[in-house]
């Protein structure tokens, strides 16, 4: 009886030893825009704290500016943080050429993550045959209009280019406002021209043009604005809100004086009275020869350098990448899961979100997530200054002249 009590205190002892003398705490930095996001989080961390008892994880919160502000303190320190948050495509790859990122290729062999992951997905967590990245959520794009105002006019989701117009006109005729736009933080507006130059020019045009391999002098980029400014000029799309946030303008489609907004899938967390009126359609073709591509921005999570608990971060990563552990999170988040055996939860907007990025030729993560940050900097503002001059002379000009800045100095 003592030998037995003897081998489980050496045991005690020996556990002590291997887990007591390690670090505790898992510090995993997230950017979060609002209380849903904030519950999907909590529940990541007590999901990993049921598997590992003896690890509480520490959420690290900040808001979109504060998280880019701190992100290079986080990546240059002694120590950082265990696992942070961040974005796929240009993004990513950025802090990997920087080498600030951690390759987790053995994380992905280990759980046979190259066959549960889309192609177009791999890619955005993928430098020359390496992953460095776990993608753990991703949402559509898409124009959100108020189906009752469509009812009211006998109205069809435009699938063209053509059919827009004619939709525009009849809106405007009834004293309605065809499309809005909230461009306060000024990103928004850059849907409409990463849409534009998809469906004009097709993606990898586009992401020549982003990566500064592309003149903006061209009649193609030219033709981007051109159509664009036929919008502006039939009041189809207004500018009326741009000096505001775009879900400050949401009750404009609550209350049927507005009719459409091009946004995210995230405005389902900023609508609660009015999703039940949302009906969602694709950007319009306008030229019928360009595949249909889609944006598709991408979360995911990685692994810095400079973690303190490398072993446990992994373990993190392993279970961010579990279908089960997707699901569960995207459905507080109301997005949707990139694990391919993930459900994804039997909302329609959710579905046909997915079902459009399912049928989409390829997808674009989104102008500030696609290109350099010193390039989009300069470019947010000009283009909120074109949606008032519409000079499409002066804004390629401009365009041009940012890239060459940018691009040539490196």
């Amino acid at each position: 009886m003592l030998t037995r009590q003897l081998t489980v205190f050496l045991f005690v002892i020996q556990s002590f030893q291997l887990y007591g003398a390690q670090q505790h705490f898992l510090d995993v930095t997230i950017l979060t825009v609002g209380t849903e996001q904030g519950k999907a989080y909590r529940y990541l961390a007590r999901e990993f704290e049921q598997r590992y008892p003896s690890v509480k994880v520490r959420i690290l919160p900040e808001n979109d500016a504060a998280y880019k502000a701190k992100l290079m303190t986080w990546l240059t320190a002694k120590e950082g943080p265990d696992v942070m948050f961040w974005q796929g495509g240009e993004r990513l790859f950025n802090l990997v050429r920087q080498d600030f990122i951690l390759s987790i290729d053995d994380v992905w062999q280990q759980q046979q993550w190259e066959k549960n992951f889309s192609q177009g997905i791999k890619n955005l967590v993928n430098v020359n045959g390496s992953y460095y990245a776990v993608p753990i959520s991703y949402y559509h794009w898409g124009i959100y209009y108020n189906e009752d105002v469509f009812k009211d006019y006998q109205l069809s989701p435009p699938n063209n280019w053509q059919a827009l117009i004619k939709v525009c006109n009849i809106l405007s005729k009834a004293g309605k406002k065809p499309i809005i736009l909230g461009n306060k933080g000024l990103w928004p507006a850059m849907a409409w021209f990463d849409y534009l130059n998809l469906r004009i020019n097709g993606i990898n045009f586009h992401k020549r043009l982003l990566q500064g391999k592309e003149s903006f002098l061209q009649p193609k980029v030219k033709s981007v604005f051109t159509y664009w400014k036929e919008l502006l000029d039939r009041n189809c799309l207004t500018t009326d809100y741009i000096a505001e946030e775009w879900f400050d303008i949401l009750p404009e489609i609550t209350r049927k004086k507005a009719a459409m907004i091009l946004i995210g899938h995230f405005i389902v967390s900023r609508a609660d009275t009015l999703t039940q009126k949302l009906k969602l359609f694709r950007f319009p073709i306008i030229n019928p020869k360009i595949p249909v591509y889609e944006e598709a921005p991408t979360d995911l999570f990685f692994i810095p350098k400079n973690t303190r608990n490398l072993v446990y971060a992994k373990h993190f990563l392993e279970m961010l990448g579990s279908p089960n552990v997707q699901r569960n999170f995207n459905r507080i988040m109301k997005n949707i899961p990139p694990h391919l055996e993930s459900p994804i939860e039997p909302m329609s907007l959710t579905q046909q979100g997915k079902k459009q990025l399912d049928n989409a030729e390829g997808i674009t993560q989104y102008f500030d997530r696609d290109s350099k940050k010193e390039f989009v900097d300069l470019v947010l503002p000009a283009i909120n200054n074109f949606l008032e001059h519409r000079d499409i002379n002066q804004i390629t000009s401009e365009l041009e002249d940012f890239r060459v800045k940018i691009f040539s100095a490196n």
